[in-house]
């Protein structure tokens, strides 16, 4: 049930998560989750495989614009699989932590890909939250 001191519900986007994600980073995360908990690899993978096979993509991405090529130096490129699940893992580590070390987290929040949703008392604490979850990282850029 909704707790009624918590009656204002609001949305939060991630602007341009693709294009601003910071790959590396998620990356890290992924790798230090795998090395915690190896039971999420197959057998025959170790995370510096992984990590050398994630790095590999990541150093490759190349895309066409107007008859000449570009490499993908900032985020991930669309259409990649690889770009959606690091960019779920980095915004799932950044709300967590937000989360986690809020002096005033919301009453619930729950998200899915660049979306999340929070419970919040008023707008003032949606935008206390907001302002303290763009201060912890660089990279993604949240609104409400």
């Amino acid at each position: 049930s909704l707790n009624p001191s918590y009656p204002y519900h609001s949305s939060l986007d991630v602007q341009s998560l693709y294009t601003s994600c910071d790959m590396r980073l998620a990356m890290k995360s992924a790798i230090s989750s795998f090395e915690q908990n190896p039971s999420l690899l197959p057998s025959n993978l170790s995370s510096s495989t992984i990590r050398t096979l994630i790095s590999f993509c990541l150093d490759n991405s190349y895309l066409q614009f107007n008859g000449s090529f570009y490499s993908q130096d900032v985020g991930g490129p669309m259409g990649s699989p690889l770009t959606v699940q690091l960019a779920e893992i980095r915004v799932a580590e950044v709300e967590d932590l937000a989360l986690s070390t809020s002096p005033d987290p919301p009453n619930s929040y729950c998200h899915f890909v660049d979306d999340g949703l929070g419970s919040f008392r008023d707008r003032k604490h949606a935008d206390s939250f907001l302002n303290f979850i763009n201060s912890l990282t660089d990279d993604l850029t949240f609104t409400l």
